[in-house]
């Protein structure tokens, strides 16, 4: 006797075989393995960099932190006056800082050259963070640290965008001003498509968070 339930030797589109089920499982463990495993020990670093970001050090920095639907990502620069000089516009008010795009550290080292294509460095080189605020006022609340909620401006890949943000202003031990601030964003804010890798399997999420902290000096902001 013959059966009439023959198994069809061309499933339909879109249903695996279990050969290519296992296929596929085997590749996304993989994937996940290629973006978790380099990250590790920079990960580590990352998050030592970023521990002795505190009050007493008074480092400037800028961190970029986002996640996929595999992973976590970050990127971390620690600033310096002569790539990232901070400027104080007196007449205006406000302080104007620019960050160089392709000096970011970054916790998966895979990751970078995306990111890189993603904020379109090569032809917007310059992030740039602007916000408003009264120095002199600030520099009379004798060191202690003060609440603010600020305006701030960020220029991304050309892209202009306004943000509310609060933050927090101290003085460090040297008496320079410190800002520290917290940005959530989104990509398409920037007109920014949130790219993917290995046919759609790793996504970037289009939430993305930056934090920085800015050191003034007095010479900077001087009430003579």
């Amino acid at each position: 006797m013959t059966s009439n339930n023959k198994i069809p030797t061309n499933p339909p589109f879109g249903i695996l075989s279990p050969s290519k089920n296992i296929l596929r499982l085997v590749q996304l463990m993989l994937i996940s393995l290629l973006l978790l495993a380099p990250s590790i020990d920079s990960e580590a670093q990352f998050s030592k960099t970023n521990n002795t970001i505190n009050h007493n050090e008074c480092v400037d920095f800028v961190s970029i932190q986002g996640s996929t639907n595999v992973n976590e990502f970050s990127f971390l620069q620690l600033l310096n006056e002569r790539e990232s000089p901070i400027q104080f516009h007196t007449q205006e008010g406000y302080i104007t800082i620019q960050i160089p795009a392709h000096n970011f550290e970054a916790s998966n080292p895979l990751m970078y050259k995306d990111f890189i294509s993603l904020i379109k460095a090569d032809k917007h080189p310059y992030i740039a963070i602007r916000f408003h605020y009264n120095p002199y006022e600030l520099y009379e609340k004798n060191g202690q640290t003060s609440a603010i909620d600020s305006e701030i401006y960020i220029t991304l890949a050309g892209e202009e965008k306004k943000y509310k943000i609060p933050g927090q202003i101290h003085l460090c031990q040297d008496r320079a001003l410190r800002i520290m601030g917290d940005i959530k964003i989104n990509l398409d804010d920037f007109q920014l498509v949130a790219p993917s890798k290995f046919m759609g399997m790793v996504k970037v999420n289009n939430e993305v968070f930056v934090n920085f902290g800015l050191k003034m000096e007095q010479s900077l902001i001087s009430k003579n």
